[in-house]
């Protein structure tokens, strides 16, 4: 029998005075709890019997150790501590060892556990496993409703285009469950142009042609992809031809992406008169070929081209790219913000030209001839490559603020 004075168990024994001698194992048993013989180590009678600790399970070595082990390494298959656990385990624990304590499990590297062997999968590699499987989930919904979406916007019941002559185009456009072979819709409408002087063109994402024809009045013809919606303007006021894309042409679709493009053609004899032409364009592509009177352009982050004649021409160029060519103007005046704007003067020399660049690049060619330069460049680049004088009638001002701006002469 093991005595101890302190508290902490030694063990536990079973003391064979406490039960007859002819008693069977399980009658022995009995007594034993009846008569308090069994009772922990430490307890009032400082004797008693305590169940024997739980042995840890072991498990072989070959659904353990991984493959390519160094001969020597330390083995995790020891008796009674698998997967690095301590042996055996507290009395009431159903781990049995077979948590790692900290810092064990990670690895074999010679920093005691941090090397980037064996782990348990657990922890943060279990629940970045789950934050995958979530995402994976969300994006294969997205992908579903825009497929749904759109698969229900192609098969509305398409209306047929209208042009009531009064100054409207538009109409619903979308090809039916028929129209499998269809990607495009078309509107067309004409208008009398013989009392205008002037045309005014807004245009918004679409791409915008104007241009001279052999037509008896102003035409205008869209053309867009299925599911777009064009909603236009086109009329006469005032001797004004007033030419206005909606904010809802091209890019309609909700689930898509649709394109519009549309061709201005002005009668012939319209450019003997050379009516003054002011044309925008937010982010889409404007093109426009032809004579005109004064000329005033913008484009904000689109496109911009031009090709002709005309007494006067003002370009605002925001952050898009520009290309003119323009002839016989007797006054030029351009702005770049941020955008690239290339121009071309050809013909007589400009009285007045003024280029002004913020952060953008502007080049400009000239015609021959003295300039009166002058202008500024506060930390930008300004290199001019023409003949100067001050006393020269035909005036040139580059200013530059941080971009960069060129300016030369034909034949230089």
């Amino acid at each position: 029998m093991n005595t101890n004075d302190s508290n902490e168990p030694q063990g536990h024994e079973f003391r064979s005075d406490q039960v007859p001698g002819d008693a069977t194992m399980p009658e022995a048993v009995d007594a034993g709890r009846a008569s308090g013989a069994w009772t922990a180590e430490g307890s009032a009678t400082g004797e008693g019997f305590a169940a024997p600790e739980p042995v840890a399970p072991t498990m072989p070595a070959e659904r353990i150790a991984p493959s390519g082990d160094a001969p020597g390494a330390p083995s995790d298959d020891a008796p009674g501590a698998p997967f690095g656990g301590a042996p055996g385990g507290a009395p009431g624990d159903d781990s049995r060892g077979m948590s790692p304590p900290p810092g064990a499990g990670a690895g074999r590297g010679d920093d005691g556990g941090s090397g980037a062997g064996r782990g348990n999968a657990s922890g943060p590699f279990r629940r970045q496993g789950a934050w995958v499987a979530v995402v994976l989930t969300i994006v294969g919904g997205l992908v579903a409703l825009s497929t749904l979406g759109t698969s229900i916007w192609d098969s509305a019941i398409a209306m047929p285009s209208q042009s009531r002559g009064d100054g409207y185009v538009g109409g619903w456009g979308g090809p039916g469950p028929w129209q499998e072979d269809v990607p495009t819709f078309d509107w067309s409408d004409s208008i009398a142009v013989d009392d205008v002087e002037s045309i005014v063109v807004d245009g918004r994402s679409s791409e915008l042609t104007i241009r001279y024809g052999g037509v008896d009045a102003a035409t205008l013809d869209i053309s867009t992809t299925a599911g777009s919606m064009p909603d236009w303007r086109f009329e006469v006021e005032d001797g004004v031809l007033t030419v206005r894309e909606s904010d809802t042409t091209g890019g309609a679709r909700p689930f898509g992406w649709s394109s519009t493009s549309a061709t201005l053609t002005l009668p012939d004899a319209l450019q003997e008169s050379a009516p003054a032409l002011a044309a925008t364009m937010q982010s889409g592509a404007l093109s426009i070929v032809g004579d005109y009177g004064t000329v005033e352009l913008a484009a904000r982050s689109g496109a911009l081209s031009f090709e002709g004649a005309a007494s006067s021409i003002h370009c605002d160029l925001q952050s898009g790219a520009g290309d003119l060519t323009v002839y016989d103007a007797d006054e030029v005046a351009l702005s770049v913000g941020s955008g690239v704007l290339g121009v071309n003067v050809h013909g007589n020399q400009p009285a007045s030209t003024v280029l002004d660049v913020r952060s953008g690049y502007g080049e400009l060619t000239l015609p021959t001839g003295a300039y009166n330069l002058t202008g500024t460049a506060s930390s930008g680049a300004r290199d001019v490559d023409v003949e100067t004088s001050s006393t020269a009638d035909a005036t040139l001002e580059v200013n530059v603020s941080s971009g960069i701006a060129a300016v030369s002469q034909h034949g230089g």
